[in-house]
């Protein structure tokens, strides 16, 4: 008989660990059918459930969201570059919240769940916190800001 795998035969024999034995030994008289008990491990089905069930703590995307953010993003972008003289740093970072912004756009197709769509999550909220570092100056833009991170922040509560 092949060796079995520590533990192995006990699971398929049971407590005593070894195979029946042998038809015309004293044990198992001949002609009569060796019986295998098989024992297999008790699974509950409440642990099964749970194994289903998984916790995310990112929902869906607000894509609208992040439209109507990139939206005012281009639209400063703009703004910024007839200015003169120009800031070249408040330019640089509109620059880089626009880039950023495309990209959370594009991993918004992610399943919920997965790294990625976890990824744009953390971004969209980081990019939004800077937007609103950005336009904190402007008492025009800055309610319109705020209003739309409300729907970008997971809580619904964004500082």
């Amino acid at each position: 008989m092949a060796r079995l795998r520590q533990g192995g035969a006990r699971a398929l024999y049971g407590a005593g660990g070894r195979a029946p034995a042998a038809h015309g030994s004293a044990n198992c008289p001949e002609g009569e059918p060796v019986r295998l008990r098989l024992r297999m491990p008790l699974i509950d089905p409440a642990l099964i459930m749970i194994t289903q069930v998984t916790w995310n703590p990112y929902p869906p995307l607000p894509v609208g969201a992040l439209r109507d953010l990139l939206g005012i993003t281009r639209a400063l972008y703009r703004a910024a570059l007839e200015e003169e003289p120009r800031d070249a740093a408040r330019l640089q970072a509109l620059e880089e919240i626009g880039r950023t912004l495309k990209a959370v756009l594009r991993a918004s197709r992610a399943h919920p769940g997965t790294i990625t769509h976890g990824d744009a999550w953390l971004a969209a909220e980081r990019i939004t916190k800077v937007l609103q570092e950005i336009v904190s100056d402007s008492t025009l833009l800055a309610p319109v800001i705020a209003a739309t991170a409300r729907r970008i922040s997971r809580s619904g509560l964004m500082v």
